[in-house]
């Protein structure tokens, strides 16, 4: 998306969090080979999140997919999640165009398709999106909020704003993108007919539903009937507090949280989409991520972690090439792989979270 090192370095220190901002002809949408049947068409798979937003006035009504025939009617807007689980070409497209963050830190990636005049409305996100024009124009009507959901409308099927008022306005056509930080609203209507934007949303959990995960995990981790605090106190006594050093030592573990948190960030969208099978031999054989999985590393001075579609997964630090390759170009050769590390491929396999292909 960024021609050189210089562009990148001032969309992190000028743009990034700080205001909408709108990149003319970074990509080339021939480039990214999926059509508007080929999304509309997901709409009936039951794994592919989909939903309709229809307008009739200034309400919007919301229907729920997956839908067996879509009927795309007059200023109706299909929304479908979770392209980059189907199509190749849309994580082709992440890698080419979108590499200067990391793959774990996309959320998704969503296709708004519709005809014009479809909107969904003015609402603003809790995480950063960038919004690429695939197909047709896009009038775009925005502000630098910052918003917060007690500004939404409490009688709108989805979360719009009650007021919105725009700070500018301008037209994205194919190839152009447009970077939302969070709580800017923005208000995006269909100029033209067949109308396509891919929406690559960065995960942004809040602070509640991190403490919620996490204590999850913790419940799992520290699985044990041993009391923190065994001591008789005698009667009268003031309340003794110590036993809060103990819990504090087993939460503030710092490898019990960075597993904690490679385990959330990696973890699947919908497990069901991946598809496993038996390995076979693995001689001379290329190995794939599959559309679906999610996977990063961590490196410690005597051990490798690898946090792939929430599991973890412990290896010695002699596996970092493999491991590497996988999470940044999400393939590698079984060449480069210890003779150790070859049952863990083949549990990868059997579990879907990868394919073997000849070379």
């Amino acid at each position: 998306m960024f021609p050189d090192a210089d562009a990148e370095r001032h969309f992190r220190d000028e743009v990034w969090r700080k205001r909408t901002s709108l990149f003319q002809g970074v990509i080339n949408p021939a480039d990214i080979k999926v059509s508007r049947d080929e999304i509309l068409a997901l709409c009936g798979n039951e794994l592919a999140e989909s939903r309709k937003i229809g307008r009739s006035g200034q309400a919007y009504a919301l229907d729920l997919g997956p839908f067996e025939n879509v009927d795309l009617g007059w200023r109706d807007m299909i929304m479908v999640q979770g392209l980059e689980q189907f199509f190749p070409t849309i994580h082709e497209m992440l890698g080419r165009s979108f590499g200067f963050f990391p793959r774990w830190q996309v959320d998704d990636v969503m296709a708004s398709v519709g005809d014009r005049y479809a909107s969904c409305g003015p609402h603003f996100d809790h995480y950063d999106v960038f919004l690429l024009q695939l197909a047709g124009e896009k009038t775009w009507q925005l502000d630098n909020g910052p918003h917060s959901d007690d500004e939404l409308d409490p009688d709108a099927e989805i979360k719009l704003l009650a007021s919105f008022s725009a700070e500018q306005e301008l037209t994205a056509r194919p190839g152009d993108v447009l970077y939302v930080p969070p709580g800017a609203a923005h208000y995006g209507i269909c100029a033209t007919d067949n109308c396509i934007t891919l929406s690559i949303g960065l995960r942004n959990p809040t602070i509640g539903e991190m403490v919620a995960d996490l204590s999850e995990f913790l419940l799992d981790e520290l699985d044990t009937p041993t009391a923190l605090d065994t001591a008789l106190h005698p009667a009268g006594a003031a309340l003794d507090v110590g036993f809060r050093d103990k819990i504090a030592a087993l939460i503030l573990d710092d490898n019990l949280l960075n597993n904690w948190y490679g385990s959330y960030v990696t973890r699947l969208i919908e497990p069901g989409l991946l598809a496993g099978s038996m390995p076979g031999s693995l001689a001379g054989k290329t190995i794939h991520a599959s559309l679906a999985t999610r996977v990063t590393y961590r490196e410690l001075p005597d051990r490798l972690m690898l946090y792939i579609n929430g599991d973890i997964v412990e290896l010695a630090p002699e596996s970092i090439e493999w491991v590497r390759a996988l999470s940044a170009q999400r393939s590698f050769d079984t060449s480069q792989v210890p003779e150790v590390d070859m049952d863990v491929i083949e549990t990868l396999i059997e579990y879907g979270a990868v394919t073997a292909e000849s070379e």
